[in-house]
């Protein structure tokens, strides 16, 4: 006799149906209701008991168990070991499954009945009988306690695939076995807790998945992805507000684990599991499962169907969007944060370097702040610390301790991020307020509140004093006026200005074709243009070649003809392009224009709809450009931004003739301080700067280059002289730098440096400048 052939001989319920026998008595009492008349659907009809049972939402823990215990225990230890007997009820404050939480319970209940309500859960091929017995088992208001689950965050939980799997299906078979229900029945079970998930998501509550994960588990079942999908997203999403303390609180990283072992991790899956272990303090476990899963995902789509032969070439490469790495800052930093907090420092550059080498791993400014003001706040940086512990081959030398161990993480800091926030430089300096505390090199240092910001101080600092202050470099000066070390400014090499030029021919092909192809698709038949082989490419190609042959006075200025002539207008003003071209003289400079060649003509259409028809007097200033050597006309259908902005990366080599044309910040010219040529434009290059470089390099590029322009209006005429204001570039880089200081020495004589990060909320030539004593 199996579980459910006995319970309806004794016209009763199995062991997890107590709560359908109060569905049913409370439907009893009053059918007049509807809502107990739906009830009724879905539990069945049990009279077993005469005593009068109180409605769902009154009865209590205590009132509960006397109720229906007697018989069930009865019934039990004549068809079942003794070992196996339900054990008593827990006492009522004791919360240990979501059952025992009452709010949790009903939240279930209520949505379970709409769910069998709305949701089509019997389909063709399957018995209404079948759905009965899934519904006893989906209204069942305790757990089945002949079957035990394994807690999934436990460290003895199977961490294998091949060992979870077994695992569930052991715990399946147990299932099927002690409960009696079929293998139908049980997929009637799981149908209506996949469309729970579904209800849940649009009602955007997570309480009744709570019981309804607590089935799944015990049934030992197999939802299909998307179904652990919307259950990790409704209880990521929609957290349950409770003032208890309960065992289950962590459930979205229960969930998140049996994802992981029933299908391919995901980024989202491993990082909710590392953030539960390292809430657990289980920090090493965490870091351990990064490692452990930095590849698996490739592994599983590699061994996969429909993974197609170029996607695994990529994978195995690591190259391309698609490599499958689970690896990224966002799992990484839980527990970097963790070991940062519990002053695990050793772990800590461990990690940190691990994430560095990581290709999959871009770090953030974020996170050096968080590595330096931990350092800091430990005291690492004081030359008396003591070393940090087994970490000599990470670059830091014997003894990891010091200015020099600070010099080697700015300097990693420096390659990967431009500037650094507010918040981040004040949490730098209260650490180093903390750190050197004990010592008499703390001078003009005070923690900073978290509402106030730091104020500049350009006071000269002491041999032997720590400096962590906000600086105001001069409008015209390199020198920081704390430390007296010399700000750089920092150019593309050689092999960055290569790398840009051979980007602008590539660009400059793919753009012609690009546009080619949409005039045919408008119906255009193709240009003779079309039909020659790279012929933007090898245009510009040919500018790069004239810029390198010319001879004469190497151009220090190159200007956006369009832009400027165009500029505020709403058509072209050549009287503009000849002010900006004599200013620049008059500043010293070498200007060429960089003109489309359409723009030279009489007639031309400017737009959409509107021919612009140009006067004799704006013609002949072109003229007048040209003979003079300072135009070059753009051919046919190329645009003209690759031409200048070529011209930047140019070396002019028989022009120029190896002399440096660059300009110091001392100069007794009146010059903009800093590289030449300049490029004048206001142009934004949006289409241009993630193809181009990467954004550090192009942010290196543009501020050392480009000079905005503005001009004041005019009142009468368009011819009328008006002055330019220029928003000129950077003579010295707002990038994170060190350099010596001058004057400032340890006792072997090497200079001490002084660091400077530019910050984002921060006037342009503010900067959050650290000395650290080396002596």
């Amino acid at each position: 006799m199996t579980f459910f052939e006995w319970n309806a001989s004794v016209n009763s319920n199995p062991p997890f149906l107590k709560e359908n026998v109060i569905h049913s008595s409370s439907s009893s009492s009053s059918s007049s209701s509807s809502g107990n008349r739906n009830r009724n659907r879905h539990c069945l009809a049990v009279t077993a008991f005469s005593t009068p049972i109180p409605p769902r939402h009154s009865i209590s823990s205590s009132s509960f168990t006397s109720t229906i215990q007697s018989p069930l225990a009865a019934a039990s230890n004549q068809h079942l070991p003794a070992a196996a007997a339900a054990p008593a009820a827990p006492a009522a404050a004791e919360i240990t499954t979501p059952y025992h939480h009452p709010p949790f319970l009903q939240a279930y209940q209520e949505a379970m009945e709409e769910v069998l309500s709305f949701f089509r859960i019997l389909q063709k091929n399957d018995k209404p009988s079948d759905l009965e017995a899934a519904k006893h088992y989906l209204f069942a208001s305790q757990r089945l306690d002949l079957v035990t689950t394994t807690p999934s965050s436990s460290p003895s939980a199977p961490t294998d695939r091949e060992e979870f799997q077994t695992f569930t299906m052991a715990q399946k078979e147990d299932f099927l076995k002690k409960s009696g229900m079929t293998t139908s029945q049980l997929q009637l079970v799981l149908r209506a807790l996949s469309y729970l998930g579904d209800y849940c998501a649009k009602k955007q509550m997570s309480a009744p998945l709570y019981i309804a994960w607590d089935k799944l588990k015990e049934s030992g079942l197999k939802p299909r992805e998307n179904v652990l999908s919307t259950y990790l997203y409704i209880f990521s999403s929609f957290p349950t507000a409770t003032d208890i303390d309960h065992p289950f609180k962590d459930v979205s990283g229960e969930v998140a684990f049996y994802h992981d072992m029933m299908y391919k991790p995901t980024e989202n899956t491993v990082s909710i599991r590392i953030k539960s272990l390292v809430e657990e303090k289980r920090t090493q476990d965490a870091e351990k499962l990064l490692w452990d899963l930095e590849y698996s995902s490739e592994e599983v789509m590699g061994s996969s169907k429909g993974v197609n032969s170029k996607r695994k070439k990529q994978q195995k490469n690591g190259n391309g969007g698609g490599d499958g790495r689970l690896l990224r800052l966002r799992t990484c930093l839980p527990v970097l944060k963790s070991y940062c907090q519990q002053g695990h420092m050793s772990q800590a550059l461990k990690l940190f370097h691990k994430m560095m080498d990581a290709p999959s791993v871009h770090l953030e400014a974020e996170t050096y702040a968080l590595v330096l003001s931990s350092l800091a706040r430990g005291g690492y940086f004081r030359y008396d610390s003591e070393p940090i512990e087994d970490v000599a081959d990470l670059g830091y030398g014997e003894e990891a301790r010091g200015a020099l161990l600070f010099d080697a993480i700015a300097m990693e800091m420096s390659k990967d991020v431009l500037e650094i926030t507010s918040a981040s430089a004040k949490d730098i300096r209260n650490a180093m307020v903390a750190g050197f505390a004990s010592t008499n090199w703390v001078r003009n240092l005070q923690e900073v509140p978290y509402d106030c910001d730091l104020a500049p101080l350009n006071e000269a600092a002491a041999q032997d004093e720590l400096v962590a202050n906000r600086i105001r470099m001069g409008s015209n000066s390199t020198l920081c006026p704390r430390t007296n070390a010399t700000l750089r400014l920092i150019l593309l090499d050689d092999f960055q200005r290569q790398l840009m030029h051979d980007a602008l021919l590539r660009m400059a092909d793919s753009q012609f074709d690009a546009y080619e192809t949409k005039l045919q698709t408008k119906g255009n038949r193709p240009s003779r243009l079309s039909l020659q082989e790279n012929y933007a490419g090898k245009h510009l190609e040919g500018f790069a070649k004239w810029l390198n042959e010319r001879e004469g006075e190497p151009f220090t200025a190159i200007i956006d003809g369009a832009n400027v002539a165009y500029y505020g207008l709403g058509c072209i003003n050549y009287h503009q392009l000849k002010l900006m071209v004599m200013t620049l003289e008059k500043m010293g400079e070498h200007p060429l224009v960089i003109i489309p060649q359409k723009y030279t003509q009489k007639k031309f259409h400017l737009r959409q709809g509107y021919m612009q028809e140009l006067p004799d007097e704006q013609l002949e200033i072109i003229q007048d450009l040209e003979s003079s050597g300072k135009l070059y006309e753009v051919p046919h259908r190329c645009l003209d931004d690759y031409y200048w902005m070529l011209s930047s990366v140019s070396p002019q080599t028989k022009s120029r003739n190896g002399a440096i044309l660059d300009v110091p910040a001392d100069n007794d010219q009146g010059r903009f301080p800093g590289t030449r040529p300049i490029l004048i434009s206001n142009d934004q290059m949006r289409d241009h700067k993630l193809e181009l470089l990467e954004p550090k390099l192009f942010r290196r590029w543009v501020s050392s280059h480009i000079v905005n322009y503005h001009f004041t209006p005019f009142f009468n005429d368009l011819k009328e002289d008006r002055d330019i204001i220029f928003s000129p570039a950077d003579f010295t880089s707002r990038e994170i730098q060190g350099n010596p200081c001058c004057g400032f020495s340890d006792d072997d004589g090497d200079e001490a440096m002084a660091w400077h990060f530019p910050v984002s909320d921060w006037d342009k030539n503010d900067r959050f400048c650290i000395k650290i004593p080396r002596t």
